[in-house]
């Protein structure tokens, strides 16, 4: 049987760890936007490490 856990239900620790998934996810596809379409459609090996 598989639980259904609320947001309310996590402790902060979880919180925290759904969080900075989301926020470093979102930087990663900022990262990649910008630096494609401001380096001449090439996107860098550095901002390429990051996503990965």
């Amino acid at each position: 049987m598989i639980k259904d856990y609320r947001w309310k239900d996590l402790c902060i620790k979880d919180k925290i760890q759904y969080a900075m998934a989301i926020v470093l996810i979102a930087a990663g596809v900022i990262i990649a936007f910008l630096s494609f379409f401001l380096n001449a459609f090439n996107i860098a090996t550095g901002t390429l490490i990051f996503i990965a």
